[in-house]
């Protein structure tokens, strides 16, 4: 079964589950907010690493940089909750821009890198309210799935060899988990809070921008842990 196939029957399988849990239920809420915080990959090859060669006079010499780093999130949720069981939607965009690097090590021997990771995630979730019914502070878990719609660049210009340029995507089907509270702050302004755990696999084919050549990476876990605040408001 392919991924987009998966994803639609997950999708359906949490609005069965939604509504069969909410069937004449009487308290329904909305709510619509907007979340932001950073995001650490859990891949050490998204993460990178960033390392230094010296002479033995202890005078760098040239250097070694991959991966992305950590980046941010900002994610638009609207929530629906017809009991004690809701579904949340989200859209945002993830970014991982952490390495930018200019050095010159000497006249005429200078590396400079650019990497950028772009994920556009379109995620749903199954929630469940923890605690008591109709308390002010609102905790609750859930699971749920997604697309992550990523763009990959990958820049390394050499002082005096050949640069190398690959760009790449990649639409892969990610499984998350994730656990939060809403905390009322003036009337139905609420300011919530959001631990998230992605876990998103994915093959990526990059093509050289120069020489036309195409290589690929199998597997990649792009996702990652994103702790999000924001402001919603409840209706």
């Amino acid at each position: 079964m392919s991924a987009k196939m998966c994803m639609r029957f997950s999708w359906l399988l949490l609005f069965i589950l939604l509504f069969a849990t909410g069937a004449g239920a009487q308290q329904k809420r909305v709510i619509i907010g907007m979340r932001f915080g950073p995001y650490v990959p859990q891949n050490w090859e998204v993460q990178g690493v960033f390392h230094l060669n010296y002479t033995s006079e202890g005078s760098p010499t040239s250097a070694v940089i991959s991966g992305f780093g950590d980046g941010s999130v900002i994610m638009l949720h609207g929530t629906y909750y017809p009991s004690d069981w809701g579904v949340m939607l989200e859209a945002g965009v993830i970014l991982l821009n952490g390495r930018h690097i200019d050095m010159a090590f000497a006249p005429g021997i200078r590396d400079m890198y650019e990497n950028h990771l772009t994920i556009l995630p379109i995620t749903l979730s199954l929630l469940h309210t923890l605690g008591e019914s109709g308390q002010k502070f609102q905790p609750y878990a859930g699971i749920g799935v997604g697309l992550y719609m990523g763009e990959m660049e990958l820049k390394h210009f050499p002082e005096g060899a050949q640069r190398t340029w690959l760009k790449g995507s990649s639409d892969p089907f990610e499984l998350h988990f994730l656990m939060g509270a809403d905390f009322p702050i003036y009337y139905d302004l609420l300011f919530e809070a959001q631990f998230k755990y992605a876990l998103t696999h994915s093959d990526w084919k990059l093509n050289n921008e120069d020489s036309g050549a195409v290589s690929e990476m199998r597997g990649l876990n792009i996702g990652g842990v994103v702790l999000g605040f924001g402001l919603s408001y409840q209706f």
